[in-house]
């Protein structure tokens, strides 16, 4: 018996087993330490469409009044919001002195804004007004638990690329800082597997399981002689641990909010 268990340990399997086990042990350290830091953040990410353009209009001579005022376009942009932490960001967390506020460019004009769902939002806004050329809409709340949050919903008179940026202060925390809306689109490709496809314990799988392959490819590389294909792999590969962690894993939108995007 003990001679059986010494060949298997000598075999490439066991190998690739025991450098499997060690890179998982290491991604799920880093996991739960990360996951246990307590940390304040609010991210936000925007979406939207247009609803007419005079521009593109199929019929000659079709116009669109919005409240008795004539509009070359038509757009609803909506942002999202929410604590991305693990800690929960109190009203009193945010600076007095730079709050929570939506800023659009004068250069298009704001038709409308409204809070989604007012019932269930944590979110409550103020009235616009204008300061140093743009449209300012201020955003309160009493407090956002991890994970919480809401969207707005603009309507104004520019192309759907239009920024709408959010500015303000989180007193030892970070943000409001704007992701890139891809990380929000590529999860929602997967349908009714959604839920898991936008877990953290996927996005962590998918990652580990890049630097286990990286691992596996550089010792084959470098196993006797060099092999400059499998050092290539294990470059991608590392990459690829790169691109899922920042681009994935680290930055994900709540499937709540997903639903609704």
């Amino acid at each position: 018996m003990w001679q059986q268990i010494s060949h298997f340990t000598q075999t490439p399997f066991a190998s690739l087993l025991g450098l499997g086990l060690g890179v998982l042990g290491i991604g799920l350290a880093v996991y739960f330490y990360v996951k246990g830091l307590r940390r304040k953040e609010l991210l936000f990410f925007q979406s939207g469409r247009t609803i007419f353009s005079k521009s593109r209009a199929a019929l000659d001579g079709l116009e669109i009044f919005y409240r008795g005022a004539p509009q070359e376009m038509v757009t609803i942009a909506r942002l999202t919001l929410w604590n991305s932490g693990t800690d929960t960001i109190d009203f009193v967390d945010v600076s007095s002195k730079q709050p929570i506020e939506v800023c659009v460019d004068s250069s298009i004009s704001i038709l409308d804004f409204s809070v989604v769902d007012p019932e269930r939002s944590p979110f409550k806004i103020g009235d616009k007004f204008i300061q140093n050329g743009l449209q300012i809409i201020s955003i309160e709340f009493e407090y956002l638990d991890p994970k919480d949050g809401g969207a707005l919903e603009i309507i104004h008179n520019g192309p759907e690329a239009a920024e709408i940026a959010v500015r303000g202060r989180i007193k030892g925390g970070k943000g409001p800082t704007g992701i890139d809306p891809l990380v929000a689109r590529r999860p929602r490709a997967f349908g009714p597997l959604l839920p898991l496809a936008n877990s953290k314990a996927f996005g962590w799988l998918a990652t580990v399981t890049y630097i286990a392959l990286a691992a596996f490819l550089v010792n084959r590389g470098i196993d006797g002689e060099v092999r400059v294909g499998y050092l290539i792999g294990g470059v991608m590969s590392i990459l690829g641990a790169l691109g899922m962690y920042f681009g994935y894993t680290k930055e994900q939108v709540p499937t709540k909010f997903l639903r609704n995007f």
